[in-house]
């Protein structure tokens, strides 16, 4: 009986805030009525006059299903956590006033063109209407909080730290740093794979992850070009994206990902053409010395943060012409010589026009056009379009260096391009560029596996029907897995070693199936042969290694963790045999202690496991567990090198908290009606909505949604219709 009291409870509670399904409503600031129809998936298209009325429905409809979502971002962006949260986020409020994303984008209001900032103005004021006329939705609630009006400075500055997030240049250096410190430059250099000379130089000197590919006509089944994105994202929920159609009769016609809090389609198709994105992982960022006399002159900041039920912070900021000190933040010691960022974060304009122009690009020309245009972050874009061309082009605001200084920005004509390449593919991975560079434009680049994996499989067949990219999108087979699984199996068995251990390992194949005991040993051998290479120099020093950036939540990783499996097969290949041994028995018996003696049910899944952790359980998990907000843990295959990617969070070994698929999309351009997409979990994050989580399931089992895109199509999936009218 009290179980059934509580569900009933729990229902009431979340219902009471739920939007009426098939409302029809007036609102100021329209010019004419716009439907929008909602499909089965939840995923709405907005039928409008002009276009500016589509992007008010489109601000409409992201307040509609993710208003919390769209706080949390402002606030993150704006360092007013505090506020919400308490004195538990002061210190990361303290490190994002510092970068200043809010300042940014004050700057960046005044240099939008007059066809973004109507875009800018009719989007706040769709979201402003939604908010003057429902009710807040349950976590305001349950935080004692009311959204305040939203503005045109809140898209602006969530845009610049969405695009800041995408980057891990900043941890990256201040690790490097702390290394550098701790044990001297060529000392901290050898820890990394590569030439060493170039990671001493770095140190002197002193991101997200995706795939995407494309096919031509050649390579297709259907005979149109085909392209496939799936951008690595760390599991939340409600989920990053949220996917939307906006059409108007003045020939605005895109549909695809879109991030709550923007305007405008990030990932997606129009009708003329295709694209999908990975981060490029350009350098972009440097932490520079500041002289004494860079320090007095220093612009001095002195901000507010308001802490929940405590008194108010006063935050002191130092600016100098490099851009903010961080000392006192992300490890940099307080009382240290005096480092601050320089960033094109800091230097480049906001994308609002760039997404604009790249929502209506009608071919190559007009696609690159807009991406000339796009300062940061630094992406990889790929493009495929009706008339059967493909393409690649990186865009970004890259800096020029000369001796450790900045001197400009690499010209967007010499940055890394392909138009119809002869092979017929093109793919990313957050690897270096395949193509002809003329500048030096990174050493960070993540390990090329997911990369090398991707062109195996596209080179395995002549042609590719849609059905092959959606398989493509859910391998685990483990490049690097297969290699360490070849060098283990040359292990005599013996002093502990059973011959049965050898014997899977020689049979494997490298997939990292959830249900596979080979890619259980693999996963924890690699923990352990770095803990035996590097005891020496403590524990601290391993985390760092494995990839553990100075911040759990500001920055949780750096390049280490993005190129682990390059530097385990560097060091294994010069590894005394007797520390390879003793780095697999140790995972053994860890295995034995965890999940009993018997090998045949020891599954990867059993430690590697994924959870959609709702932002009121990190803070109230009683709240989370009475609610029902989070989702999992369920278990998972995969790690950062597959192309389904589950990489393992340093923070947390073996639980995939760390990059995993935040969104899929599979289009044929020679039919729109056939793509093909999938969130993690649902469109809605309202709780009680019935498209809050219906997509679990799917995800996990690599399944997909239809997306319609025709009139007809989208009639045909219509599950309900809101009508906005002035």
């Amino acid at each position: 009986m009290g179980s059934m009291i509580g569900a009933n409870f729990r229902r009431a509670l979340l219902a009471w805030t739920l939007p009426r399904r098939n409302e029809s409503i007036q609102l100021r600031g329209l010019v004419a009525p716009v439907t929008i129809i909602i499909d089965r998936s939840g995923v709405p298209h907005v039928e409008a006059e002009s276009a500016p009325d589509a992007f008010f429905a489109h601000g409409y409809l992201h307040a509609r299903d993710r208003l919390w979502q769209m706080e949390l971002n402002r606030r993150v962006a704006r360092g007013e956590l505090a506020e919400l949260f308490g004195p538990i986020a002061l210190p990361t409020d303290r490190v994002l006033r510092r970068l200043g994303f809010r300042r940014d984008a004050e700057r960046d209001l005044a240099g939008i063109s007059a066809d973004g900032r109507q875009v800018l103005d009719a989007y706040t004021a769709g979201v402003n209407a939604y908010v003057a006329r429902h009710r807040r939705p349950i976590e305001f609630v349950l935080l004692w909080s009311r959204p305040r009006p939203w503005s045109a400075i809140d898209t602006l500055a969530f845009g610049r730290y969405m695009g800041w997030s995408q980057t891990e240049n900043l941890p990256t250096e201040i690790v490097r740093r702390q290394l550098a410190g701790q044990l001297g430059a060529d000392r901290a250099s050898a820890l990394e794979p590569g030439d060493p000379a170039a990671h001493v130089l770095a140190l002197a000197g002193l991101a997200g992850a995706s795939n995407n590919w494309v096919a031509s006509p050649a390579r297709s089944a259907s005979g149109h070009a085909l392209l496939a994105n799936d951008p690595h994202l760390y599991p939340r929920i409600p989920p990053v994206w949220y996917v939307a159609h906006l059409r108007s009769a003045d020939g605005l016609n895109v549909i695809g990902a879109t991030l709550p809090g923007l305007p405008g389609v990030v990932i997606g198709h129009n009708s003329r053409i295709a694209w999908g994105v990975t981060a490029g992982l350009a350098d972009c960022e440097d932490l520079v010395d500041q002289d004494a006399r860079a320090v007095a002159e220093a612009a001095v900041i002195r901000e507010e943060i308001k802490v929940k039920r405590k008194p108010t912070v006063i935050e002191e900021i130092r600016v100098t012409a490099d851009g903010p000190i961080l000392n006192g933040a992300l490890g940099i010691p307080a009382d240290g010589p005096a480092v601050a960022l320089r960033s094109s974060l800091h230097d480049g304009k906001a994308s609002i026009d760039a997404l604009v122009a790249l929502n209506q690009a009608t071919g190559w020309a007009a696609f690159q056009q807009a991406l000339e245009q796009w300062d940061f972050p630094c992406l990889n874009f790929v493009y495929a379009d009706v008339a059967g061309n493909i393409g690649y082009r990186m865009a970004g605001r890259v800096p020029l260096r000369r001796d450790g200084k900045w001197a400009g920005t690499v010209p967007f004509a010499e940055m890394p391009a392909s138009f119809n390449p002869d092979e017929g593919i093109f793919a990313t991975a957050n690897n270096r560029p395949a193509v002809p560079m003329r500048h030096a434009l990174a050493s960070d680049w993540t390990d090329d596996y997911r990369w090398a994996r991707i062109l195996q499989l596209l080179r395995s067949r002549p042609r590719h029907a849609l059905a092959d990219f959606q398989a493509m999108q859910q391998d685990v087979t483990s490049v690097p897995a297969q290699q360490v699984a070849a060098r283990l199996a040359r292990l005599a068995p013996g002093d502990g070693l059973a011959p049965e251990v050898v014997a899977r390992l020689r049979r494997w194949d490298g997939r990292l199936d959830a249900a596979s005991p080979e890619a259980a040993i693999y996963q924890v051998f690699r923990i352990e042969l770095v803990r035996a290479l590097y005891r020496e120099l403590g524990e601290e020093t391993v985390l760092r290694v494995l990839g553990r950036g100075p911040d759990p939540v500001i920055a949780p990783v750096t390049a280490f963790f993005s190129r682990g499996s390059s530097e385990l097969l560097a060091r294994l290949d010069q590894a005394d045999e007797s520390v390879v041994r003793a780095a697999l028995l140790a995972a053994l018996r860890f295995l034995g202690h965890l999940l009993g003696s018997d090998i045949n049910r020891w599954c990867w899944g059993d430690l590697h496991r994924i959870s959609f952790q709702h932002p009121i359980g990190l803070g109230v998990p009683v709240l989370d567990r009475l609610l029902q907000l989070s989702c999992g843990p369920y278990p998972i295959g995969g790690d950062a090198d597959t192309v389904a990617q589950a990489g393992v969070d340093p923070w947390n070994p073996f639980t995939a908290t760390a990059f995993s698929v935040s969104y899929r999309q599979v289009f044929d351009t020679g039919d729109w009606d056939r793509g093909v997409f999938i969130l993690p979990t649902g469109q809605s994050g309202h709780p009680a909505s019935p498209h809050y989580a219906d997509m679990v399931s799917a995800w996990r089992t690599g399944e997909y949604r239809s997306l319609p895109f025709s009139p007809r199509a989208v009639r045909d999936q219509a599950e309900e219709t809101i009508q906005l009218v002035t």
